[in-house]
């Protein structure tokens, strides 16, 4: 079961708005799966798989290209910027520990639902706080958006490759 977004709307290629759509996509990922029931395993495995995926494609780019793109054009914004990384490191840690485990495990659930409220959290400050910054910014969001869309697809083909594609630390 994919959850699909319309990202055919003109401005998807707009960085906020590409950011902004992975982040309700992803949402709707937890939704789904905090309704589906605990015995339709191969259904919640699916979506954890999903959740998984959308994440680190999500936090590479934003940690890749926006991030620094960020820093070098909205000054004010890199302790934002730096808290959104160390969230993205506690997502991470739990992506690591839900992929390791059986979908039947008790503690999946809870998991879950810790990563859910991580992501939740840095949905919120990115939305509130960080993007409009962004929009009041010199920062070109097209430019930006183009760039991690290229980026997002490479990192597609290399997950459906079965290749590794962790991202690299933010440098400062």
């Amino acid at each position: 079961m994919n959850i699909k977004v319309d990202k055919s709307a003109p401005l998807a290629i707009d960085a906020i708005n590409m950011l902004i759509t992975d982040h309700c996509e992803v949402e709707e990922c937890f939704r789904v799966f905090a309704r589906t029931p605990a015995d339709k395993v191969d259904q919640k495995k699916q979506l954890l798989e999903q959740i998984c995926k959308a994440l680190r494609l999500h936090m590479t780019i934003e940690e890749e290209i926006f991030y620094p793109a960020v820093r070098e054009t909205v000054f004010d914004a890199k302790d934002i910027v730096w808290a959104g990384v160390i969230e993205h490191d506690k997502a991470r840690e739990l992506i690591y520990q839900l992929e390791a485990m059986k979908c039947d495990e008790p503690s999946l659930n809870e998991r879950v639902g810790r990563l859910a409220a991580i992501i939740a959290h840095h949905v919120r400050e990115e939305e509130n706080v960080l993007f409009p910054q962004v929009i009041n910014s010199a920062l070109d969001g097209e430019e930006v958006g183009k760039k991690m869309l290229k980026r997002k697809a490479e990192l597609s083909h290399a997950i459906e490759a079965q290749e590794p594609m962790d991202a690299g630390a933010v440098s400062s």
